[in-house]
């Protein structure tokens, strides 16, 4: 998950009525991406996360697909008041997660305008889907590099 997916996941997180169960990137994780200004990704997930050292030893903005479900477990953790959470699974392909994650009512697709210009059927698509906020289950992801 790119830095921008990663914003997105941020902000859903603090929607008490959405719960977050997978992430999905080819990227495992790195600390190249953009930040829009000084440490402003760094300091979104420490804000979220009410943890002012989250990313101290990392060289620069960090994301990724492992990094991504670390922020989602530990949210998900200090949420319910425990040490650990592992409810969030992460994915390096999306027909993968699409595969496994039988029980989504919504999918997130943070992706480039060039990658989904080139889908016929976007993958997140489901028909009949009707969604009842209180019981939303969504797995965010960016599936551009898989298309570009």
């Amino acid at each position: 998950m790119g830095s921008q997916g990663l914003r997105v996941l941020l902000d859903v997180l603090r929607l008490p009525e959405i719960q977050l169960v997978a992430v999905c990137d080819v990227n495992r994780g790195s600390s190249d991406y953009l930040d829009w200004g000084p440490d402003e990704l760094r300091n979104k997930v420490r804000m979220v996360l009410q943890d002012s050292t989250w990313g101290a030893t990392l060289p620069g903005p960090t994301a990724g697909r492992e990094v991504a479900q670390g922020i989602v477990n530990e949210f998900y953790a200090k949420q319910a008041g425990k040490t650990s959470y592992n409810g969030c699974a992460a994915y390096e392909d999306f027909r993968e997660l699409l595969a496994k994650e039988k029980d989504l009512d919504a999918v997130i697709v943070s992706t480039p305008d060039l990658g989904m210009r080139r889908l016929q059927s976007p993958p997140c698509e489901r028909e009949g889907m009707s969604i009842a906020r209180s019981r939303w289950r969504i797995a965010c992801g960016s599936v551009a590099r898989w298309f570009v």
